[in-house]
C-alpha cells in the first residue's frame, strides 16, 4: 500500500486522571484478594455473601446430565455462578444440612440439552465460611511489599494506575494514527 501524507494529522489524546476514587477501589480490591476465610460456627445460617463447601448431585427426569455432579465446590453466596435460583435456596441452611434445590433452567441457555428443564439437585453443606478483611492501614501496606505506610501503598497503586492509563492513552493514539492512515 502507498502511505499517504501523515505529517499534520490530527489526533485526539487523552488526558490521564487517575481520580481517588479510582485510588480507593484499587485498594479495596487488593484488600479483597488478601481476605481470610474462616469457618462458621455450625449454628450460623447461610446468608449473602457466606461461602459454602457443597457436594451436589442433580437430576432431570430422573436422569443425570452433564455437570449433574460436584464434590467440595465453594461458593460465594451472591456470586450467581450457579444456575439461577440455586444459591438463593441455600440461604437460611446449615453446615451438614442437606437440602433438595428446585431449578428450571433459562429458556435460553447455552446448553440447549438443559434449556428450559426442570432440575433437583440433592445438596450436602460441608461447610460455611466467611471472609475477614484486612484492614487498610499501615500494617497492610506492609504485609504487600516495601510500603512503610499506608500512604506509601496509595501512591504506588496510583502510580500503577497512571502508568496502566499513559499505556492505554499510547494505544488509543496508535490505533487512531493507523485508522486515519488507512
Amino acid at each position: 500500500f502507498t502511505l499517504t501524507t501523515y505529517e499534520g494529522l490530527s489526533l485526539n489524546r487523552k488526558k490521564i486522571n487517575v481520580t481517588e476514587a479510582a485510588v480507593d477501589e484499587a485498594l479495596k480490591a487488593l484488600q479483597e484478594t488478601h481476605g481470610q476465610l474462616s469457618a462458621c460456627e455450625p449454628s450460623h445460617e447461610i446468608c449473602q455473601s457466606d461461602f459454602v463447601l457443597i457436594d451436589f448431585e442433580g437430576r432431570i427426569d430422573g436422569k443425570s446430565f452433564e455437570g449433574d455432579q460436584a464434590t467440595g465446590l465453594l461458593v460465594q453466596i451472591g456470586s450467581n455462578k450457579l444456575p439461577p435460583g440455586f444459591e438463593e435456596q441455600l440461604l437460611g441452611k446449615r453446615k451438614g444440612e442437606e437440602t433438595l434445590i428446585k431449578i428450571h433452567f433459562p429458556s435460553d441457555l447455552q446448553r440447549k440439552e438443559l434449556a428450559g428443564k426442570e432440575a433437583e439437585f440433592l445438596v450436602k453443606i460441608r461447610e460455611v465460611k466467611i471472609k475477614s478483611l484486612p484492614d487498610l492501614d499501615d500494617e497492610f501496606a506492609k504485609d504487600l511489599g516495601d510500603y512503610p505506610t499506608l500512604s506509601d501503598l496509595k501512591q504506588a497503586v496510583r502510580q500503577g494506575l497512571e502508568k496502566q492509563a499513559r499505556r492505554e492513552t499510547e494505544n488509543d493514539i496508535r490505533n487512531q494514527a493507523i485508522q486515519k492512515l488507512t
